[in-house]
């Protein structure tokens, strides 16, 4: 091998390593994974606002949902019991998965108490559906979904995690809540 193929692989080497570290860097301090402020959600004791935005980064997937893309409550015992069931979930173990599918479906759960923001999270239903932003992952129950839909007046879901999931399309049309 000669001296300059052998260079140019090392200075790649190289800065695909820099590549890595500096975005390991990154993705500790993006906005949703500032711990020590979510964390807070756990030791509030009131809150009085929870504003919800759904992401669905996959809008080709024709996922229709019931829930609006934004929505806000001021029902503050409503919201502690949200808080309540967030923390109460229990920490993902150790070890490998096989998760049923992700539609890449997110809420972004921001807790207020009057004009503070007391910590925000992160809420999958679909795939391994979890909890982030309370320090390790959580398993997102039913528990979790059936206060979100209490605390944001919608109806109770029936199963896991209707209407948060979304229904894809070509499923029975019956799937879903009911008030």
């Amino acid at each position: 091998m000669s001296g300059a193929s052998v260079a140019s692989r090392a200075w790649a080497f190289g800065l695909l390593a820099a590549f890595a570290i500096a975005f390991g860097a990154l993705a500790l301090t993006l906005p949703g994974s500032v711990e020590g402020r979510s964390t807070a959600i756990c030791a509030a004791r009131s809150f009085t606002g929870l504003s919800v935005d759904r992401t669905a980064p996959f809008p080709q997937n024709g996922i229709a949902y019931s829930v609006p893309a934004h929505v806000d409550s001021t029902n503050g015992p409503a919201i502690a019991a949200v808080a309540r069931a967030a923390c109460s979930l229990p920490r993902f173990p150790a070890g490998r998965y096989s998760c049923p599918a992700d539609f890449g479906t997110s809420y972004r759960l921001t807790f207020t108490s009057g004009r503070d923001i007391v910590g925000t999270i992160e809420a999958r239903p679909t795939g391994c559906a979890r909890v982030t932003g309370l320090g390790a992952p959580r398993q997102a129950q039913s528990i979790f979904w059936r206060d979100l839909a209490v605390a944001l007046n919608l109806p109770v879901p029936r199963v896991y995690c209707d209407p948060f999931c979304g229904q894809p399309p070509m499923t029975r049309t019956d799937a879903g809540p009911t008030r």
